[in-house]
């Protein structure tokens, strides 16, 4: 069963936060998430 366009967000953002060097700024957290969860939609089309 292929993962949704959800699931691979959550995957992706949760992977880029848990790198050590990555520090950001909570209020760009929504927007990360929101970018990622666009690109992968736009794979689709």
């Amino acid at each position: 069963m292929s993962k949704t366009d959800s699931e691979l967000t959550a995957e992706i953002v949760a992977a880029y936060l848990s790198n050590p060097s990555i520090t950001p700024k909570g209020e760009r957290i929504p927007d990360l998430i929101k970018n990622v969860h666009a690109a992968l939609s736009e794979l689709q089309n």
